[in-house]
């Protein structure tokens, strides 16, 4: 299982995360159906995305994978948080699975939303995306010493940036500890 500290964004370092993924490559592995719903590509090959073996075999191990990721992150988070996102039920189950092994984590995803269209898999930076980004405090992020980004996929971290750099506006500390969890790393980043 992936592991790595690492600078975010990749291409244009922000802040320094650990990342843990269930899987790392340049294809989706295990994870294509995540991928592939994310592309549209299994709409292409059948009207029923979910008539396919691919999201068949996801699926039958979905469970398993959540609990994989959740074992693998450590139990003292003081608060999760997942993006605001057209495939937010991909994350969904994973961040309902690490609240389970961190129950007195506070959730912050729904005191986040999103207001434009800037996406991080548009291309757009950390700027643009934290400018469309709304967050309503709960006034006790300055007392989030360990928080955990929950998303489908990690790809540059332009996303996790963001959510953090907003975080930081309404009182996030710099010495905050910030793990990204997620079932697939596509390491297609060329440096």
């Amino acid at each position: 299982m992936p592991r790595e500290i690492v600078t975010i964004p990749l291409n244009d370092p922000v802040l320094t995360v650990q990342v843990v993924a269930l899987y790392k490559g340049k294809d989706a592995g295990p994870f294509a159906y995540l991928q592939s719903m994310r592309s549209g590509v299994l709409k292409t090959l059948n009207t029923n995305a979910e008539d396919t073996e691919t999201a068949r075999t996801y699926h039958r191990r979905e469970g398993g994978y959540q609990q994989m990721l959740a074992d693998a992150l450590p139990t003292d988070a003081d608060a999760v948080i997942s993006p605001p996102s057209r495939m937010a039920w991909q994350a969904e189950p994973y961040r309902q699975a690490i609240r389970r092994k961190n129950p007195s984590a506070v959730d912050l995803t729904p005191r986040l939303t999103r207001v434009g269209n800037a996406f991080a898999g548009g291309r757009a930076t950390v700027a643009e995306v934290t400018a469309q980004l709304r967050y309503v405090a709960t006034g006790q992020e300055s007392k989030i010493s360990r928080l955990i980004i929950v998303d489908d996929t990690f790809t540059k971290g332009t996303t996790a940036a963001a959510i953090v750099s907003i975080l930081c506006a309404h009182g996030l500390e710099e010495g905050c500890k910030i793990v990204v969890a997620c079932p697939l790393w596509l390491n297609t980043f060329a440096p």
